[in-house]
């Protein structure tokens, strides 16, 4: 969130247990459930993000492409596709995240 202290961390067990599998299954990336924020962190070699929700102003989804050894996300902005009016306050973006929130790339993913 780029803020001093996680924002919503979750239970330290539940961390424990996903970094585990994620180490031990080498997993390039893990997704969580949308939180209204878009997250992204990597540790260790392994991606963990979460996405804002779909449907809330501003509209936006991420996109996975897995291709020759490589996983690359970025998030894409339907606002000047949608056909209504609908409000959002641009000075306050803190769920949209920060760029790297946003995209990332990761090569010579092992297909599993």
């Amino acid at each position: 969130s780029g803020l001093d202290k996680p924002f919503h961390e979750p239970p330290k067990n539940f961390t424990e247990t996903v970094v585990s599998l994620a180490e031990e299954h080498n997993v390039a990336c893990v997704l969580g459930a949308h939180s209204h924020a878009n997250m992204h962190k990597e540790l260790n070699g392994t991606h963990y993000v979460t996405v804002s929700s779909f449907v809330e102003t501003p509209f936006e989804f991420k996109c996975f492409e897995v291709e020759n050894g490589r996983i690359q996300m970025k998030t894409h902005n339907l606002w000047s596709r949608i056909g209504f009016d609908a409000e959002y306050n641009w000075d306050k973006t803190f769920a949209q995240g920060r760029a790297c929130d946003r995209s990332f790339v990761r090569e010579s993913v092992n297909p599993r």
